[in-house]
């Protein structure tokens, strides 16, 4: 902040006058009876002056910028030759003055560029090292395969999770029947009419009759199990320990 007052001595201004004005007037008589008269008057003028006083405050800014010094650096193009192959290095080719104007433009406007405090701008042409990007960027694509693969394995994994415990079950559940089938008693024929004896193997004639008479087994393992849950818990325990 700063306050400062001046003053105009070559302008004054009146502030102030005062004017006095005395007058007296005598007269004398001799003995020639003539007569003399005498008349006087004075006046004084008081004049006060001012000069002209202005009182200016200013608040300035927390620091000002005395002068701007700028350095551009501004990369080129590359051009890849048309008989060479991808692998082929590219060609760099530096810009023209006209881009290089306009980027001058658009940084003078960026920063407020201004003569009048002699700032100075220096732009030129550079080719960038651009080894770094590359492997940056081929580590980054890497890291991308990566995981879409993780993620596709994953996938499959869980696929084979499915399909092996959907085998699993199948076998117990096939197990289970077969164990069942040999605590439970042979159906009757149907028609009510007398028994035949059948000279076959035991296991030949469970296996067609748990295949042929599978709804009905079905509610005699119900009825087994309210009647014997003993036995169907043994055979439940046997199949889990094998």
């Amino acid at each position: 902040e700063r306050t400062s007052e001046s003053y105009d001595p070559d302008k004054p201004s009146i502030r102030s006058e005062e004017k006095t004005t005395n007058s007296s007037s005598s007269s004398d008589k001799n003995d020639q009876a003539k007569d003399s008269k005498q008349d006087e008057s004075s006046e004084t003028i008081v004049t006060n002056y001012e000069l002209n006083k202005t009182v200016e405050h200013i608040i300035h800014a927390v620091g000002t910028i005395q002068r701007l010094s700028l350095a551009v650096t501004v990369d080129g193009t590359y051009q890849t030759p048309k008989e060479g192959t991808e692998s082929a290095e590219r060609v760099y080719q530096p810009r023209s003055q006209d881009d290089l104007d306009r980027l001058a433009g658009i940084v003078k406007s960026a920063v407020g560029f201004d003569p009048q405090r002699n700032d100075q701008i220096e732009i030129v042409n550079v080719p960038f090292d651009h080894e770094q990007v590359e492997v940056d960027r081929q580590a980054l694509d890497n890291m991308y395969q990566r995981e879409m693969y993780m993620d596709i394995g994953k996938k499959v994994g869980v696929v084979l999770l499915v399909v092996l415990a959907l085998l699993y079950f199948k076998r117990k559940s096939k197990k289970l029947f077969a164990a069942l089938s040999r605590i439970l008693p042979p159906p009757s024929p149907v028609g009510g009419g007398p028994r035949r004896s059948v000279a076959a193997p035991i296991e030949e004639v469970e296996a067609i009759v748990a295949e042929a008479r599978k709804p009905r087994l079905v509610d005699q393992m119900q009825v087994m199990a309210k009647e014997r849950p003993e036995e169907i818990a043994k055979v439940i325990k046997t199949m889990m320990i094998e």
